[in-house]
C-alpha cells in the first residue's frame, strides 16, 4: 500500500486498530452464527454436539457428520474473521485506502518460485524451533498459568489430529481449502495487508522491521498455542518481509498457502503410507539439518530481496 505522489490523509491508529478489531470479531460472531445454522438445519449436528466436539475433540469420530459440521464452521468464521472484515474496512470505513489484494508492483514468475522453494527449505528449521518451543517451561511459580496453557494445547493438538484425518481424497481437498486457502488469503489480507501497514505509516518507513515483527508477534499469538509460538513467529516475519519488501500481497499468501498446504499434503501421504516421513513429530529434526535449512532459507531470502530491487532500477 503505497502513497500516491499527493499525501493522503489516514485516521489515527488507535481509531483503526479498534475499528478493525471490532470488525473481525463482531464477523467472526456473524459468519459462526450463519454456520452453525446451516450445520443444524442439514442435521450435521445438534448445537449442543459442536460444543461437545469442540471441547472433547478425540470423541468426534464417534459422531456422524462431526469432521463435516466442525470443517464447516472453521471455514466461516475464518472467512468472516479475516477476509471479510477487512474488506469491508477499505471499502467502507476507509475508502482511500487500497486493496492489499490489488498488488502494487508486477508479480514476478520467478520470485513466485524462490518464495515456494523459501517455504519448502524452511521446513526443518522451522520444524526444529517447534521443538525447542514445546521443551519450554514456565517459572514454578507460574505452575497453575503452565498447567492451564498445557491443558488448552492439548485439546488444539486433538482438535488438529481430528480435523487432519483424511480417510478420502475428498476431504484432504475440503481441508487444503479451509486450513490452507483461506487462512493464506484472509490472514495476510489482516496482518500483512492492512495492519502492518497501519504500523508503518503511523510510525514511518524508518520503523519497518519494528512493524514487521510486531506484527508477527500477533499473527502468532491470536493462534494462542504457547509451545507453538515461536515458529509461527518466525514464519510471520518472514511473511511480513516478503510483503515489506514488494508491496505485493500475493507473495506472502503464496508463502502462507505452501507452508499449510505441503504441510497437509505431507500429513495425507503419511496416513495413506506413501511416506514414513511424520511431520507432526518434530522431534525426527536434528540441529544441524535445521541449521542447513536455515542457511538454504537465508541464501534464497538475499536471493529474492536482490532481484526485487535489481527490477526496480
Amino acid at each position: 500500500m503505497t502513497n500516491n505522489s499527493t499525501e493522503r490523509l489516514y485516521r489515527p491508529l488507535l481509531f483503526r486498530l479498534l475499528v478493525l478489531t471490532l470488525l473481525v470479531f463482531g464477523c467472526m460472531l456473524l459468519m459462526q452464527g450463519i454456520a452453525t445454522y446451516l450445520v443444524t438445519v442439514t442435521d450435521l449436528l445438534q448445537t449442543e454436539e459442536i460444543a461437545y466436539i469442540l471441547n472433547n475433540p478425540t470423541l468426534g469420530t464417534e459422531v456422524d457428520g462431526a469432521w463435516t459440521g466442525i470443517m464447516l464452521l472453521q471455514a466461516f468464521t475464518a472467512l468472516g474473521g479475516f477476509v471479510l472484515a477487512p474488506l469491508i474496512y477499505v471499502h467502507f470505513i476507509e475508502k482511500n485506502v487500497e486493496n492489499p489484494l490489488v498488488a502494487q508492483t508486477r508479480t514476478s514468475a520467478f520470485l513466485v518460485m524462490l518464495v515456494v522453494l523459501m517455504v519448502l527449505f524452511v521446513v526443518p528449521f522451522i520444524s526444529y524451533t517447534a521443538y525447542l518451543n514445546a521443551q519450554m517451561q514456565l517459572p514454578a511459580a507460574l505452575s497453575e498459568v503452565e498447567s492451564y496453557i498445557q491443558q488448552k494445547e492439548e485439546n488444539l493438538k486433538a482438535l488438529t489430529i481430528f480435523l487432519t484425518d483424511f480417510p478420502s481424497v475428498t476431504q484432504f481437498l475440503i481441508a487444503l481449502v479451509v486450513i490452507a486457502v483461506i487462512p493464506a488469503v484472509g490472514e495476510e489480507l489482516l496482518f500483512r495487508g492492512l495492519l502492518q501497514n497501519f504500523l508503518i505509516q503511523h510510525f514511518g518507513r524508518r520503523y519497518h522491521h519494528g512493524a514487521v515483527w510486531l506484527v508477527a508477534v500477533i499473527f502468532s499469538a491470536i493462534h494462542v498455542q504457547f509451545y507453538g509460538f515461536i515458529p509461527r513467529l518466525l514464519l510471520g516475519a518472514l511473511f511480513g518481509y516478503l510483503y515489506l519488501w514488494t508491496q505485493n500481497l500475493w507473495y506472502p499468501i503464496v508463502a502462507h498457502f505452501i507452508n499449510n498446504g505441503a504441510t497437509l499434503l505431507a500429513l495425507y501421504l503419511y496416513q495413506q503410507g506413501a511416506t514414513s516421513v511424520n511431520l507432526e513429530d518434530s522431534s525426527q529434526v536434528s540441529w544441524w539439518a535445521a541449521f542447513v535449512s536455515l542457511l538454504l532459507t537465508g541464501a534464497l531470502v538475499f536471493l529474492f530481496k536482490k532481484r526485487v530491487y535489481l527490477t526496480r532500477e
